[in-house]
């Protein structure tokens, strides 16, 4: 009698490899961005891609494969990072200013073209509650950009200024590219549409500039102060 009920499942599923993989991989994406990976059952990733319990396994080790396959996913769909390209013979000054501006841009076209908020919702997720699973691919995305940002602010800096000093500064500035990239619900509540569209990429990455440059400018006069 029980065979007699499995014989109609299996059948429903004889899907070749590869298309049953395309529905697991979908199926984790979506209940990965629900809720994240310790929140996502193999029994409510294999119903929503309608296979066998042992499908993941099969097809991906088990439960952190998937997750790992789903975050090469999301990694494809963001595609690869976009390094800003620096005039090498400009001044520090125009340098970061370059910088900011391209790195801002980037940020402005994928908050309003940004194809898959599943993929947005698990790298959110990643962010607040890292799995390690990213690891990889957070370095390869922002190793160089944080290289390239580091070697600029060095010449803004006073010589001896300490690492933590100016990693510190680093994080300042990244973080304030990326606030209008994840911020944008709060933008839209606590600003109005017309001042949100005059933010324009050279307006931001003038202001985020300007901060930047004075509170480099403060290291220098803390240098002076404590030469004295």
């Amino acid at each position: 009698m029980v065979n007699a009920m499995e014989k109609p499942i299996e059948k429903s599923l004889s899907l070749s490899e590869t298309s049953t993989s395309e529905r697991l991989l979908q199926a984790g994406l979506e209940e990965f961005a629900a809720k994240g990976f310790d929140g996502a059952t193999v029994r409510d990733i294999c119903h929503r891609a309608q296979a066998n319990l042992n499908s993941i396994n099969y097809h991906f080790g088990d439960k952190w494969g998937l997750y790992i396959a789903v975050l090469e996913l999301c990694k494809d769909r963001v595609g690869p990072p976009a390094i800003p390209n620096v005039p090498v013979n400009e001044k520090a000054e125009k340098q970061l200013h370059t910088f900011i501006h391209s790195m801002v841009n980037v940020i402005l076209i994928k908050r309003h073209q940004f194809g898959d908020p599943l993929v947005m919702q698990i790298m959110i997720r990643e962010m607040q509650q890292p799995t390690g699973g990213m690891k990889d691919g957070i370095k390869m995305f922002m190793i160089p950009i944080w290289n390239l940002l580091n070697t600029i602010l060095t010449k803004m800096l006073p010589e001896y200024t300490p690492d933590i000093d100016r990693h510190l500064l680093a994080f300042s500035v990244l973080g304030q590219i990326t606030s209008y990239r994840f911020n944008t619900m709060i933008m839209d509540t606590v600003i109005t549409k017309s001042e949100s569209d005059r933010m324009t990429a050279k307006l931001i990455a003038d202001h985020i500039t300007r901060v930047t440059i004075a509170a480099a400018k403060s290291f220098h006069v803390q240098s002076k102060t404590n030469d004295q």
